[in-house]
């Protein structure tokens, strides 16, 4: 992409470039209320645009997108002239010191003109992988990932903080699973094909990087196993947000389930207890009408929170099914289970039943990752961060047969080194998730995936 105009007021990039067959492309980077006033119209008047919306590229038919980029547009405006309502006030409060100011903004404190970003996010503490002799450590283990929400969270800090983002929120393995390589499809009935490249080190020349891909066997979502989804929901207080969201979230997974489908919907804190009963797929007016009655509110749980989920996971269980509990969350979350460790050896026994849990993770300031990422490696479940509707769509609906069906699990690898080739490795990435030589014959030993 070519940058063609920067505005370092507002540290907003636009960029324009042309399609390949020739016809007119308007890609939006990081903000969409860019400072070009011709923006919208561009958008209008082609055939075809490449978004790259906080660094998601999705290529799709204006006319599919234009309600979903008109809503983000015009929250991406409403927040723009939030900020300068603020700058003004501030700038007055600042003329007029004898003026307090308290004003109620998420993740910032404003007070006596001052503006501060209160960042109460937890992230899990990473130490990069050293280089390992190969004549002393020729084996490679660790169980395979695909959690994506590191890269949310690298382009969320980028977009709305314009900072880095903590060191601890970025596991390189995440960045990587997050974009399509076009790897072969698996032939016959392998669930699974490998692929493998080795290229010079952009970063070092006398260094080899070697690329491993696993290619999952893709599903005909239209022919996969019935799913039996309960969605355990965070209503608390610091859900109130990105509650919308969540349901529009939803409703686009929902927009895809079948007759065969089953759907259940817990909340814990504002909206207590059982919100929706299992109910079918076909029944997409009952399911939309329940997830329109939810509301944000309160700090702690409304009953037994993930207890119950997993109880209607296990009364609608589905053999050689997808059974699954989808907990959306900030992480900030109390869901009845008293502590961290009791909540763990739940989600462990409950996965030894053949019910998984994925976490999708929602807003930003008092975002609780250590912990979700966590709860999704120990549910052998995935883990995605999801901050606007376009990312829902790619998660929930684009790649729901890659995120939400099982095809293999406790997917382990072991990459062996000739030291007569090889001096040294060093694993990019996977840090949380190295195993022991020994573990890679253990089927007794989990792999988290």
């Amino acid at each position: 992409a070519i940058i063609t105009s920067y505005n370092a007021e507002s540290h907003i990039l636009n960029y324009y470039h042309t399609s390949e067959n020739g016809s007119n492309i308007f890609a939006i980077g990081d903000l969409i209320y860019a400072s070009n006033s011709n923006a919208w119209n561009v958008i209008e008047n082609i055939s075809a645009i490449e978004l790259v919306i906080e660094g998601c590229k999705v290529k799709v038919a204006a006319a599919e997108m234009m309600t979903e980029i008109e809503e983000e547009l015009a929250r991406q405006v409403a927040l723009k002239n939030f900020q300068k309502k603020l700058v003004s006030e501030l700038s007055m409060a600042k003329e007029m010191p004898s003026m307090s100011m308290a004003l109620k903004v998420p993740n910032y404190h404003v007070s006596q003109g001052s503006l501060s970003y209160q960042n109460n996010e937890n992230y899990s503490h990473i130490t990069s992988n050293s280089f390992k002799n190969v004549t002393d450590e020729p084996l490679s283990t660790l169980s395979i990932d695909v959690d994506t929400a590191s890269y949310g969270h690298m382009r969320r800090y980028l977009q709305q903080y314009n900072e880095f983002p903590p060191v601890d929120a970025i596991r390189i393995e995440e960045m990587i699973n997050y974009f399509s390589y076009d790897y072969p499809q698996p032939n016959g009935d392998d669930p699974l094909t490998i692929i493998t490249e080795i290229s010079d080190a952009p970063w070092h020349n006398e260094h080899k990087l070697v690329h491993i891909g696993i290619q999952g066997k893709k599903i005909d979502i239209s022919k996969a196993p019935a799913s039996n989804l309960v969605f355990l929901i965070d209503t608390s207080g610091s859900m109130s947000d990105d509650l919308e969201l969540v349901k529009k979230s939803i409703e686009m997974l929902v927009d895809n389930l079948r007759e065969e489908d089953s759907i259940s919907i817990v909340a814990y804190a504002g909206s207590a207890g059982l919100v929706l009963r299992p109910t079918s797929g076909a029944d997409k007016r009952t399911i939309l009408s329940a997830l329109n009655r939810l509301q944000s509110g309160g700090s702690t749980a409304g009953g037994a929170g993930i207890e119950l989920a997993y109880k209607m996971a296990k009364q609608n269980f589905i053999h050689d099914g997808n059974n699954r509990v989808i907990l959306a969350t900030d992480g900030d979350f109390n869901v009845g289970v008293t502590s961290e460790g009791n909540l763990t050896r739940l989600i462990e026994k409950k996965r030894e039943d053949h019910i998984f849990l994925s976490v999708l993770g929602f807003g930003y300031g008092n975002y609780q990752d250590s912990i979700m990422e966590q709860l999704a490696d120990n549910g052998n479940g995935n883990y995605s961060y999801i901050d606007n509707l376009l990312e829902a769509k790619k998660v929930l609906v684009k790649e729901m047969g890659g995120t939400l069906f099982t095809i293999a699990k406790d997917v382990k690898i072991q990459v062996e080194f000739n030291p007569a080739k090889v001096k040294s490795y060093r694993l990019i990435g996977y840090e949380n998730r190295l195993l022991n030589k020994e573990d890679f014959n253990d089927d007794k030993k989990d792999a988290g995936e």
